[in-house]
C-alpha cells in the first residue's frame, strides 16, 4: 500500500544520498590528490627556477670574467704593439746613425788616401 510505496521511495532517496556521499568523498579525495600534485609541481617549479637563477648568475660572473680578460688582453696588444714601435724608430734611427757614420768613415779613409797620395808626390 502507500506505506510500503513511502518506506521504497525513502530507501531509494537514501540509496541515491548515499551514492552521491560516496561521490562526494571520491571527489573530495581527488581533490587531495590533485592539491598535492600541485604542490609538488610548484616545488619543482620553485626548484627549476632557483636552479636556473644559480646558472644564470653563474653564467654572467663568467661572461663578466671573460669581458675583463679580453680588456685586459686588449691592453697588453696594444702595449706590445706600442713598445714595438718604439723599438722600430729605435732600430730606425741607429741605422740612419750606422748610415752617417760609413759615410763619415768612407770620407775620412778617401781625405787619408788623398793625403797619403799628395805625400806620395812629395816625396
Amino acid at each position: 500500500g502507500l506505506v510500503g510505496s513511502h518506506a521504497e521511495t525513502v530507501r531509494e532517496l537514501r540509496s541515491t544520498i548515499d551514492t552521491h556521499l560516496r561521490t562526494i568523498a571520491d571527489l573530495q579525495a581527488q581533490v587531495k590528490q590533485l592539491q598535492s600534485a600541485l604542490a609538488h609541481a610548484q616545488q619543482s617549479e620553485q626548484a627549476a627556477l632557483a636552479k636556473w637563477e644559480q646558472e644564470r648568475k653563474g653564467f654572467e660572473h663568467t661572461i663578466i670574467t671573460l669581458q675583463q680578460n679580453i680588456a685586459e688582453l686588449l691592453a697588453q696588444r696594444q702595449a706590445a704593439a706600442d713598445e714595438i714601435d718604439k723599438l722600430r724608430d729605435a732600430l730606425s734611427a741607429a741605422q740612419s746613425a750606422l748610415a752617417i757614420l760609413q759615410k763619415q768613415r768612407e770620407k775620412e779613409v778617401a781625405d787619408h788616401a788623398a793625403k797619403v797620395k799628395d805625400l806620395q808626390l812629395v816625396i
